[in-house]
């Protein structure tokens, strides 16, 4: 019995350490993930990548091994940028149109269009025109303490003033 309960309280020892370790995160600590880059995730940053290594002199096979691609993707080309082309053009003469409109106003008109999309498209081609609404310029106030030119005394004192009143 006493060894049982001393195999026990090791091994709960040894669950506390390891329940320590992954409990909080350690400062500047990034864990298994080391000090690689950030993933590049879309495919076609992928390929485009392959593109770059294939031009510096890597073989097509190898650029595709180091970045994780399927060689039989390299040639794919997406059809996303014909059916956004249409899209965007509209949106851009919306945005002419009604240049107080943002996005999601323009989207409500792109649907009556008849062209179908959620939020998340119509923001993405928004973005991707550099659509944007113009910001709001102030409106110039005149100032109530300004203190107000004097008074010529003479002649020949102060000539500017002649013209500035004169306009």
């Amino acid at each position: 019995g006493q060894r049982r309960r001393e195999e026990a309280a090791r091994a709960r020892a040894g669950e506390r350490a390891a329940e320590e370790a992954a409990g909080r995160p350690r400062p500047g600590d990034r864990r298994d993930e080391g000090d690689r880059r950030k993933k590049m995730v879309s495919a076609q940053a992928r390929r485009e990548q392959v593109r770059f290594a294939v031009g510096r002199g890597l073989s097509q096979r190898r650029a595709c091994a180091l970045l994780s691609v399927a060689r039989s993707t390299l040639n794919y080309m997406s059809k996303m940028l014909e059916k956004d082309v249409a899209a965007l053009g509209a949106m851009s003469v919306l945005s002419a149109q009604y240049p107080r409109f943002g996005y999601r106003r323009v989207h409500v008109f792109m649907e009556r269009q008849g062209f179908q999309m959620g939020h998340g498209r119509a923001w993405r081609l928004w973005s991707k025109g550099n659509l944007q609404v113009p910001r709001k310029r102030s409106r110039k106030r005149v100032a109530g303490s300004r203190p107000r030119p004097c008074i010529p005394r003479g002649p020949g004192q102060v000539w500017a003033y002649d013209f500035v009143h004169d306009a």
